[in-house]
C-alpha cells in the first residue's frame, strides 16, 4: 500500500478477507507488510517490509498491481503495462483511481467495501478486462499481449 499507508493498521475483518482471497489465488503474491506481526502459513504468499517495486512491475510474470493508487504507482504500472487494482486511502488517490477506471487501465475498490467476495471479484475483473489492455495499448504500452 505504499510507504505512507500502513497496512499493519488494517481492520481485522479486512485483513482476514484479504488473507483469505490471496491464499486461494493460484498466483504467487508479494505482500508488503511493515512489521513482523503478520504470519501467513500459505506458500503462495511472500511477506516483506520492502519489495523493489519497479523490478517486480517490470517482470514479465507480473499480472496485477494492487496499490493505493498514488500517482507514482499508477505511472509505474502503466509504464510496465501491468493492470491496477487500486484501494485509495487518502489524498490524490481518490481522484486517481476513478480516472484510471475511466481510462480503462485500472479498477478501484474502496477499503470499507472489501469482503472476500468483493475483493475476489475485483481481482478477477482487474486481470480479465480486455478494456484495460486495449486502453493501455492505445497509449503506447502493453506490448506483451500475454498479460
Amino acid at each position: 500500500m505504499g510507504s505512507l499507508a500502513i497496512t499493519a493498521n488494517l481492520p481485522s475483518g479486512i485483513l482476514s478477507a484479504i488473507t483469505e482471497v490471496f491464499s486461494k489465488l493460484p498466483q504467487r503474491i508479494l505482500w508488503k507488510w511493515e512489521d513482523d506481526s503478520l504470519k501467513i502459513p500459505h506458500s503462495n504468499i511472500k511477506i516483506s517490509k520492502w519489495f523493489p517495486q519497479q523490478d517486480i512491475l517490470a517482470h514479465p510474470n507480473c499480472r496485477l498491481f494492487i496499490t493505493h493508487g498514488g500517482i507514482h504507482s499508477l505511472l509505474e504500472a502503466v509504464h510496465f503495462n501491468v493492470s491496477i487494482l487500486g484501494v485509495p486511502v487518502f489524498a490524490d488517490q481518490f481522484m486517481n483511481m476513478p480516472l484510471a477506471e475511466e481510462c480503462g487501465f485500472g479498477k478501484m475498490i474502496r477499503l470499507e467495501q472489501i469482503t472476500v467476495e468483493s475483493l475476489f471479484l475485483a481481482i478477477q475483473e482487474s486481470r480479465c478486462r480486455i478494456k484495460h489492455k486495449l486502453q493501455v495499448e492505445s497509449t503506447g504500452g502493453w506490448k506483451n499481449s500475454e498479460r
